[in-house]
């Protein structure tokens, strides 16, 4: 078990993210599970939430309250560096604790978050998810 912080609350959840492979298969059955890209409608922000079409890519991998508090925190932004430092804490938890497993995040988030990479509730940035996979030397294969 891992105790983190976010702003002021405090959590305590198991470390699930250990390798870059099982991160991203996980996102990936996200992305392709057919509840959409996890927006705000009333801001048209990314949610964290998983209330909001099951979260958004880092929201979908973390405890459901830890995505809860995330959301109020307004974290994702439209810089290329995705993850706001307040989330520092939650390497294992909501990204791998690795390397590089931060920037893998945040390159899934990016992909999850852009409008192009949807067509209504479908995801069809396969393109992007081949060229992530390559550049952090990982598998890809299509979800069944």
């Amino acid at each position: 078990m891992k105790t983190f912080k976010i702003a002021d609350h405090t959590f305590e959840a198991p470390v699930r993210w250990t390798d870059n492979q099982s991160f991203f298969d996980s996102v990936v059955e996200r992305l392709f599970d057919g509840r959409g890209r996890a927006v705000n409608r009333m801001t048209g922000i990314c949610a964290y939430n998983q209330s909001v079409s099951g979260g958004c890519a880092i929201g979908s991998q973390v405890p459901t309250e830890v995505a809860a508090v995330m959301d109020g925190l307004g974290g994702i932004t439209g810089s290329l560096s995705v993850t706001s430092a307040v989330f520092d804490d939650l390497v294992g938890i909501a990204w791998p604790d690795t390397e590089n497993g931060r920037g893998l995040a945040e390159r899934l988030q990016w992909t999850h978050d852009s409008p192009l990479s949807w067509q209504s509730n479908r995801f069809v940035d396969t393109y992007r998810l081949k060229g992530i996979a390559e550049d952090f030397n990982l598998t890809y294969e299509l979800p069944k």
